[in-house]
């Protein structure tokens, strides 16, 4: 399959420094001016858990339903199995480390659980760089599951949701999997 143009919203300026100096072709389309593009994309990619991405499950539910005003066909995104998760694994993200022949950068994503709601919580990620640490964050998150996914989805006008049982996906700083989701439009 060919693409004609990718669009991105949502990311950071470190990310559009990154595309641009890989020549990579994109345009960017400002969070606000979303509205404004209801069904113009085969296809929207939400990865590394996008819709986890929230304080509420309201606002889960809006995220959801404007991924699904925009896609005119298949949205794919990914989630952990947070019904299944071991406790343990809540905590921490399993930390990764990115080498270049001669240097390393260590990643280490920290979830801070709030106590009066088992289901949300703050990412801050740290990036190790010798005696060097930059944070990102915190992140307000929230857990979704896949029956939630799947509400939501078909609450929005899917017509299928299908978690690919043999389809994982492993973030770039990260080595937890993710199973790959497709909302079928």
């Amino acid at each position: 399959m060919t693409y004609k143009q990718i669009f991105v919203t949502n990311i950071t300026e470190e990310t559009k420094n990154f595309l641009n100096a890989s020549d990579i072709k994109y345009t960017y389309i400002d969070t606000v001016d979303l509205h404004n593009y209801k069904k113009q994309f085969n296809w929207v990619i939400a990865g590394d858990e996008y819709f986890t991405f929230a304080q509420t499950e309201e606002d889960q539910r809006k995220s959801i339903e404007l991924m699904a005003s925009l896609a005119k066909d298949l949205i794919v995104t990914t989630l952990r199995d947070y019904k299944n998760q071991n406790f343990k694994e809540r905590e921490f993200s399993q930390p990764l480390a990115v080498y270049n022949h001669k240097d390393s950068l260590l990643f280490l994503e920290y979830h801070k659980y709030e106590y009066s709601d088992k289901n949300a919580w703050e990412t801050v990620v740290y990036e190790l760089n010798g005696p060097d640490v930059k944070m990102y964050g915190p992140f307000p998150r929230r857990s979704m599951f896949f029956k939630q996914m799947a509400k939501f989805s078909l609450d929005a006008g899917a017509k299928e949701f299908y978690v690919h049982k043999n389809l994982m996906y492993k973030s770039l700083i990260k080595k937890n999997y993710e199973h790959v989701i497709s909302i079928i439009l």
